[in-house]
């Protein structure tokens, strides 16, 4: 994932000269972080208004969100998570992530992992998520202590080849964490451990529902 293109990601990861070994771009002394209005704070957190906002919350990922309007991110098929690894705390309040479309190995959804953070009054609409290996759901592809909170999917999750396992509509692994009044309508299609909200669950699910079309076992895989 290169500075100058979008074929391999959107996060700018790692720069190169011509003929040089690469480096990643948040060591390099040129490197200017993203400047986000508002504070990070619980207070005053860090506005998402913008697609550009929301593919540099990587970079603070143990800081406060809240998101301003609904952002249509349609056009793009990613092969990772738009937000590889989450523990701050990310607000939708009410507002819509649209059109998210990936196909990759696993860890996949809007958040690849959140730990000991919380998602909360976040709608992702028309996902359609693709994974060929483990973990992959809507929302999440694995919740390690994390809490999702008044949440919902639609769309078309899938999990692909052999090896792949922990497939949900919203989270594909909930570990140690809690999925609490939230719903899924995604079609989930999978081998093992697929689930209309959940592909597996060791933790908590409260108050929630899936009337989604699921290849497993209903509510949880």
């Amino acid at each position: 994932d290169f500075v100058g293109e979008d074929i391999n990601g959107i996060h700018d990861f790692w720069m190169i000269t011509p003929g040089q070994y690469p480096s990643l771009c948040y060591f390099d002394a040129g490197f200017t972080p993203y400047s986000f209005s508002g504070g990070g704070t619980e207070v005053n957190p860090y506005h998402i208004a913008t697609i550009d906002d929301l593919f540099a919350v990587w970079q603070y990922s143990e800081a406060n969100y809240i998101l301003d309007n609904s952002i249509d991110i349609g056009g793009t098929t990613f092969d990772k998570a738009v937000i590889p690894s989450f523990a701050g705390t990310f607000n939708g309040d009410g507002y819509t992530i649209s059109n998210l479309a990936i196909t990759g190995g696993g860890n996949l959804g809007m958040f690849g992992y959140i730990g000991t953070g919380s998602v909360t009054n976040l709608a992702l609409e028309n996902v359609n998520i693709s994974g060929a290996s483990v973990r992959v759901g809507g929302l999440c592809g694995y919740n390690n202590s994390g809490s999702i909170t008044n949440c919902y999917t639609t769309g078309a999750v899938a999990g692909t080849g052999n090896s792949h396992r922990s497939v949900g509509g919203m989270c594909g692994y909930n570990n140690s964490g809690s999925v609490t009044s939230c719903y899924s309508t995604v079609a989930v299609t999978g081998r093992y451990e697929v689930g209309g909200l959940c592909g597996l669950n060791s933790a908590h699910i409260t108050n929630c529902y899936s009337p989604g079309t699921t290849h497993g076992q209903g509510l949880v895989g």
